[in-house]
């Protein structure tokens, strides 16, 4: 793997309180020049837990936790099938729970010297607009998560080859990327967030992805969920669309998937015995809907994990 890098080594790239006024330079740039100049790649083991922003943009993809990108009086769920991109200079945190932070991170420029050369302390705050009616989104859902890390593992090995020509070639595989994130659409984008919904509707989502979590293997509706936290099945409904960008039952796949990547770790465990740890009777069942999920089936997907070693 490449190489990694704590928090410390990132004291270039972003900085601390006071934050950037709200006031933004707006600079518009023409998709057609659209090419992005990477400035930094890193495998990160730590996530920041205090406002910062960026002076470029940043984008992260993490392979493990389920959490939060708070963003002021906004928050957007953060998962390992979630690419995140950050503009520059807005604060920003992350809330992501106990456990393995693994992540993979480019800080970029979008084009070369846009907008203002490649010195951080002559830069003001700004934001950046394609033409086109395009928008860059903020996170994405991504529905092959294990082919776009490698991906982007195999980008960040180049670049930090130092060799121009990989880098030439690490910059065109981090637009690719960028160009598909574009094309997907944003699960939430700049400008489109809303705030957080009320105290007891958000403590009740906290509570069913508990529930979630410890009733991987049963068989859950709405309606069961709704009952175990106070909750109609349509506020609870309401309140993982506002708070985690997916319905109850859509969230609830996607816990059983990712404790499905988790067991699958484990050589000693059976396809057969995963499936029914995380609710699935039928194995083929869940091999179909693993691989809908993942890009991969279960088989190749442990495969490919015991060859990164992650």
């Amino acid at each position: 793997m490449f190489k990694r890098w704590n928090l410390d080594d990132l004291a270039g790239l972003e900085a601390e309180s006071p934050l950037p006024p709200s006031s933004l330079r707006t600079c518009f740039l023409d998709p057609d020049k659209l090419r992005p100049i990477i400035r930094y790649a890193h495998e990160c083991m730590e996530a920041t837990t205090f406002p910062r922003h960026t002076f470029d943009f940043c984008l992260a993809l993490f392979l493990e936790p389920n959490g939060h990108l708070e963003l002021a009086d906004h928050r957007v769920a953060v998962d390992p099938h979630t690419l995140m991109i950050v503009p520059p200079f807005l604060p920003h945190r992350y809330s992501l729970a106990e456990g393995r932070r693994r992540h993979v991170a480019f800080h970029f420029d979008l084009a070369p010297g846009f907008p203002a050369g490649r010195r951080f302390d002559t830069r003001e705050p700004y934001e950046v607009r394609l033409g086109d009616g395009l928008v860059l989104p903020l996170a994405v859902h991504l529905p092959r998560p294990a082919e776009v890390y490698k991906h982007l593992c195999d980008a960040a090995q180049l670049f930090l080859s130092g060799s121009p020509g990989n880098r030439l070639a690490a910059d065109v595989m981090l637009f690719r990327v960028l160009e598909e994130a574009i094309r997907f659409g944003p699960l939430a984008a700049i400008g489109s967030l809303k705030p957080h919904p009320s105290l007891r509707l958000q403590t009740g989502v906290d509570k069913a992805i508990q529930q979630m979590q410890a009733q991987l293997e049963r068989e859950l509706s709405v309606q069961d969920i709704g009952k175990m936290v106070d909750l109609s099945p349509t506020h609870l409904t309401k309140g993982f669309r506002e708070l985690m960008g997916h319905s109850p039952m859509a969230y609830l796949r996607r816990l059983r998937m990712l404790k499905a990547r988790e067991l699958l770790r484990d050589p000693s465990l059976t396809i057969k015995e995963i499936a029914h740890r995380v609710g699935y009777g039928d194995p083929g069942r869940f091999s179909k809907s693993f691989q809908e999920f993942d890009g991969l089936a279960p088989s190749m997907f442990r495969d490919l994990h015991r060859k990164l070693d992650i």
